[in-house]
Order: structure tokens, then sequence, then C-alpha cells
């Protein structure tokens, strides 16, 4: 059941590469630029944040989970990281992010691979790990999250999306109108008690101040 939901929500990807890159570059038409800026201010606010949290990146080892068009891995290599790692499961993301990584000269501090992260075999551990936008289609997040820490060094950071009355509802019916899978989404005590299972030093969960979600911040 999870590989076939894995499988939609790849060719999700897949087909949505772009449309979802132009988000964060604020692309396209006027108007959608415009639409991306007002109504998704929360990918720019965990945008900040999971930055905020990642801190000085200089001579660090991060592990992107989900790495999507390496938006996120090419900053941390333009700030300083040392070794970044993206994986995705998605070639035309993969394609995007390495092209990008090519048109910034990162090639050297950028790594991309195509692999279900659940697969990614123990052979190095990252000094931190960001999942953004991940737990969002996981049905079981205990075993991805175990195998998050086992992966990383000192600190995870991880978004996750919150019930909504207006949100919630509207995204769902799209995604099952468009044939995109299923979205989960989860209260605060729902992501403690999860926390609380893999047991970190310390966590911190931020609620988002522009939307529903949550920025899970957990020291190893």
């Amino acid at each position: 059941m999870h590989s076939q939901h894995n499988e939609v929500v790849r060719k999700r990807f897949e087909k949505d590469a772009k449309a979802f890159d132009a988000i964060y570059q604020c692309k396209k038409s006027e108007f959608s630029g415009w639409f991306n800026r007002l109504f998704r201010k929360p990918i720019f606010e965990r945008y900040d944040i999971a930055f905020e949290a990642m801190g000085d990146l200089r001579n660090k080892s991060i592990l992107d989970v989900g790495c999507g068009s390496g938006v996120y891995a090419i900053q941390c290599a333009m700030k300083g990281a040392k070794r970044v790692k993206g994986v995705d499961f998605s070639y035309a993301m993969l394609k995007i992010a390495k092209e990008r990584a090519e048109v910034h000269h990162l090639n050297d501090q950028c790594e991309f691979e195509l692999i279900d992260f659940m697969q990614m075999e123990k052979q190095e551990q990252f000094d931190c790990a960001i999942a953004m936008g991940v737990f969002d289609y996981l049905p079981d997040p205990l075993p991805f999250l175990k195998h998050l820490k086992s992966l990383t060094k000192t600190r995870i950071i991880a978004s996750f999306p919150g019930h909504s009355l207006i949100r919630e509802p509207l995204r769902k019916l799209r995604y099952l109108l468009t044939s995109k899978g299923t979205v989960f989404f989860y209260r605060q005590e729902d992501i403690q008690k999860l926390v609380d299972q893999v047991k970190f030093s310390h966590v911190e969960i931020r609620p988002l101040k522009t939307g529903s979600g949550f920025i899970l911040i957990a020291d190893i």
C-alpha cells in the first residue's frame, strides 16, 4: 500500500516539477508570482526558519531529504556548506537541481541522488538534515523519522502541515480531483507524540505565523 502511495506522489512531482520550482522563484506570469507570495507565505516562512535553525553552515555537511529542485540544497552550498546531499525519487526534480548546481558552479559541493530515502544506506552521517514538505505525504512517519535520525549528527529540521478549516479541505479536494495522492495533516500533539517515540535531546515544535503548519527542530 505504501509503495503504491509513493508511486502516486512520485508521478505528481514528475509532472509538476517546473511548476513547483516556480513557486520559490516567483516565476511564470506576474499573476502567479503575486499569488505565490500572497497565498503561499508559509512556504517562504518555513524556508527562513530552516536556515535560521541550521545556523552557520560553513564546513557543515547537510542532508536534504525530498530535495526537489534543489532550492534548499543549493542555498546551503552557497552559504558555505562543505557537502550537501539531496535525495529525491523524482527524476524531473533532480534534473532541475543538477542544472541549478551547475549554473552556480557548485557541483563539487552538491550531490543529488535518485532514490527512495527509506532505501538509503547508513554509510554516512550528516551534521544536519532537513525534510521540508515531505511529511505531508507519509502514511507512516515514524520509520522515516527514525531513519532520518540515524543519518544525522546534530539537528533535524522538518516541516509538517497543520489542520486548517479552509486550506485543508481545499488541498484534499484538489489532490483527489487531480489524482495526486493523499496528504496528511498534523496537530502539534501529533508531532510531539511522534518525536517522543524517537527520543531527541531537545525538541522545538514551532507553529508557523503565516499558516497552520509547524516546523520541527530536533537535536540528536
